[in-house]
């Protein structure tokens, strides 16, 4: 099957809160699933100190959000201090799974800390209302932090469900080089018949 995404008119469909004192510079990264009739979307957001939060919106067409005020997902810990980032979610048996990266001045792993020390681990997370999250810290989805030499990772969880009902979560790495025309990212799309709804974040450099 092969598909073709169009920009929607109406984009950008979210920018900063000013208002805001953790999302005020930046919202990008989107992640959005369908569910009970809505769009729920799960965004990476940064604000006055710079520190990566996952923040949560709902929307009825997929283009007008109503947001929360607080992150749904912030930092705990050394080992995510410096931010969670690019939320990924998957309804799989009535439950809700979010993969993020936690990225932290603490390093917990072989081989070599980030260029900045540290460490950059994929993580997942558990949640029945897409809002509230437990971080399922015991188990992190990679034995070890990543280096700079993975730095540019991508992960995902996709649900694959056969014939039987069984199912299967696919952890996908790939490097993602970057270059002049900017770094763009596209979530997982929503299916919404007949369309896909795709929410992605590209930024151009000036």
């Amino acid at each position: 099957m092969s598909f073709r995404l169009t920009r929607h008119p109406s984009n950008p469909v979210m920018v900063p809160d000013l208002t805001s004192d953790w999302e005020c510079y930046n919202v990008f990264n989107p992640s959005v699933i369908h569910h009970n009739g809505l769009f729920h979307m799960h965004y990476r957001a940064q604000g006055l100190d710079w520190v990566s939060r996952i923040g949560y919106a709902v929307s009825v067409d997929g283009v007008h959000w109503n947001r929360l005020r607080h992150p749904v997902l912030e930092p705990v810990d050394g080992t995510d201090s410096r931010g969670v980032e690019d939320a990924r979610v998957t309804l799989i048996d009535g439950i809700f799974y979010m993969t993020y990266t936690a990225y932290g001045r603490e390093f917990h792993g072989s081989g070599d800390p980030t260029i900045f020390g540290g460490g950059i681990t994929p993580m997942i997370a558990r949640s029945e209302n897409l809002i509230t999250w437990a971080p399922q810290r015991t188990d992190p989805l990679a034995p070890r932090a990543m280096g700079t030499a993975r730095r540019c990772a991508e992960r995902s969880l996709q649900q694959r469900q056969r014939r039987g009902g069984w199912h299967r979560l696919c952890l996908l790495w790939r490097r993602r080089p970057r270059d002049r025309s900017g770094d763009g990212e596209l979530g997982r799309p929503a299916r919404l018949r007949p369309l896909w709804l795709g929410a992605s974040h590209l930024g151009v450099p000036n």
